[in-house]
């Protein structure tokens, strides 16, 4: 009873930072996510971008830094529709931490489909953190977590930055990650509970109604092992016969 409790208040808490990182995957979308910026020998801003998921690139300097445009980093292109497809899962995973409880009485196998999505979600967040910055920002030479260059022949520095949308997406990668796992650990734990001799032989009784011939259930069993899949009946009778003249010479 008292690890019933545990695991319940484990459960509660991992849901609460999965709803919680949710907020942050969210927020993260509409903020920049990285920074770029280029300084004169007098350390003066001439140029300034901000990279922005569903914006692209933009910059909070006006028109009179006619060097801005200049330094404007290359388009990362990419595409709209990962925004969307987080989005749209996203919605559907809290759905199911609301709705779909872990805990309710229902078939494993319906549990464990709404545990794929979880992990979908899952790589996509993982998509953000990790590929994001590799294949769109290192290709594209704009360094991460962060770089201060100084180009002395020219007298310019620039410096590269990840930035705030970015650490939220990270955050909440940490923070859905338990609860995502414990979903999937829970339904295998039931399932594999729902596979037991004793829990087969309960189903039996309620599916045919009537008193259970342990030996013949056994053998059935026995076939299945054997061969992986259901037999005909006649396999079963003959396995069955067998079994009892075994056990008369006894």
């Amino acid at each position: 009873m008292e690890f019933k409790i545990i695991k319940l208040k484990v459960k509660q808490i991992f849901k609460a930072l999965f709803l919680v990182g949710i907020v942050f995957l969210f927020i993260s979308l509409f903020l920049n996510w990285y920074s770029y910026q280029v300084y004169d020998i007098n350390n003066d801003l001439i140029a300034s971008w901000n990279y922005n998921l569903f914006t692209g690139w933009n910059t909070p300097l006006s028109a009179a830094f006619t060097l801005n445009k200049l330094f404007r980093p290359d388009n990362l292109n990419l595409s709209p529709i990962m925004h969307i497809l987080l989005i749209g899962i996203s919605v559907i995973c809290v759905y199911i931490a609301l709705i779909k409880d872990v805990d309710q009485d229902v078939s494993p196998q319906r549990l464990k489909n709404y545990s794929y999505l979880n992990f979908f979600l899952l790589l996509l967040v993982g998509f953000y953190v990790v590929i994001f910055p590799v294949a769109y920002l290192l290709l594209n030479d704009l360094y991460f977590p962060y770089l201060k260059y100084e180009d002395i022949q020219a007298n310019i520095t620039y410096v590269y930055s990840l930035n705030i949308g970015y650490y939220f997406q990270l955050i909440a990668l940490i923070l859905i990650f338990p609860y995502i796992l414990f979903y999937y650990q829970t339904i295998t734990t039931f399932e594999r509970e729902e596979h037991t001799m004793e829990k087969a032989i309960v189903r039996y009784i309620e599916k045919n109604q009537e008193p259970l011939d342990l030996d013949k259930f056994i053998a059935e069993e026995e076939l299945k092992q054997k061969v992986g899949q259901k037999e005909p009946l006649d396999e079963v009778e003959l396995i069955y016969s067998q079994f009892q003249k075994k056990r008369a010479r006894k």
